[in-house]
């Protein structure tokens, strides 16, 4: 087999596993027409009123860790300055526990900061889970209500014509129904 028959196949493949499942887990019914459709669901979470509150909320938690990691480095830079100064007046012994202490303080601080930033990457992460779990229900009418057998995201095709494009159908619905969303 060459190896372009052989990837149309495994890709015929998986669509058909794929088609499988995917009308059992959305629990659609006989009106499945067998469609297969395409979505940007990073658009989805961008544009709708929901996504964007999310990442709002995320950005300005950003941009707090960013302040307060500016505000940590000018008042680190201020204390190894006066540490420097210092160099000249104490004593050796005396300068070098003082340059110990400030640096297992600097190590702390990093370490306790980067804590933030991985939690931060959660937080991405979960405000985006929480997204596909509180809009599932939306998704799900706009696909029955086109009689969609397959729904896949615009990053993993190739070529689709432009009407099977759901994005906008989808922001629309998520606006009107969900607005801003629930809280967490």
């Amino acid at each position: 087999m060459r190896p372009l028959n052989f990837i149309a196949a495994c890709i015929w493949g998986v669509m058909l596993t794929w088609t499988i499942p995917a009308q059992a887990q959305f629990s659609l019914g006989s009106e499945i027409s067998g469609g297969v459709f395409t979505v940007d669901q990073e658009i989805v979470f961008q544009r709708t009123l929901f996504g964007k509150r999310l990442v709002d909320s995320f950005q300005n938690e950003v941009f707090l860790l960013n302040s307060e990691n500016e505000r940590v480095s000018v008042e680190l830079k201020e204390e190894e300055e006066a540490l420097t100064v210092q160099r000249g007046i104490l004593d050796q012994a005396e300068f070098r526990a003082l340059a110990l202490a400030f640096d297992q303080k600097v190590v702390a601080i990093r370490d306790k900061q980067r804590e933030k930033e991985r939690e931060l990457a959660n937080i991405s992460d979960l405000n985006r889970q929480f997204f596909q779990t509180e809009t599932r229900a939306v998704i799900l009418k706009v696909l029955k209500e086109n009689q969609v057998g397959v729904l896949v995201d615009t990053r993993a095709v190739i070529w689709s014509a432009p009407e099977t494009d759901l994005t906008d159908q989808i922001i629309s619905r998520i606006d009107a129904d969900l607005g801003v969303g629930p809280d967490r």
